[in-house]
């Protein structure tokens, strides 16, 4: 028998066939609801008091909160700053994200003069829940 006879027999006649279609569901798209805080403060882990002045340390600090109105997971966060030229870069540290990782450029050495833009701080492929802050934390020396 040849080949396309053979198809014909295997497959109906399209004019024959008949197709259904049900009711379809379209869910919302999920959405993260992100808002971002950057605050700067004299870092005093003792509490002694101390001022925003030439050889003390200060804080940055960049929030992140994805609020309860969110309806998804907010991910691939991408954060980058560039450090003011008056300080030198001490450290920085990170809470409540998910994953992501400094570099791109790789943070600066500890002592780092920030003179130029020469301390980027940027923290990427970071993911945050719902409902959830994540903070990142840059310490500086005052010049």
């Amino acid at each position: 028998m040849p080949i396309l006879k053979q198809l014909k027999t295997i497959f109906a006649d399209p004019d024959f066939q008949i197709m259904a279609v049900h009711e379809i569901t379209m869910c919302p798209r999920l959405l993260a609801d992100l808002t971002a805080t950057k605050s700067v403060e004299v870092y005093d882990p003792a509490n002694v008091g101390l001022y925003m002045t030439p050889g003390n340390e200060v804080l940055y600090r960049i929030t992140v909160n994805n609020s309860g109105a969110a309806n998804a997971e907010a991910t691939d966060i991408d954060l980058s700053d560039t450090l003011p030229d008056n300080v030198r870069f001490v450290s920085a540290t990170t809470t409540g994200f998910t994953g992501g990782a400094f570099g791109s450029p790789a943070l600066p050495a500890a002592n780092t003069d920030c003179v130029g833009g020469a301390c980027v701080i940027r923290y990427s492929g970071a993911s945050l829940p719902i409902n959830t802050t994540g903070e990142i934390q840059v310490r500086a020396l005052i010049k």
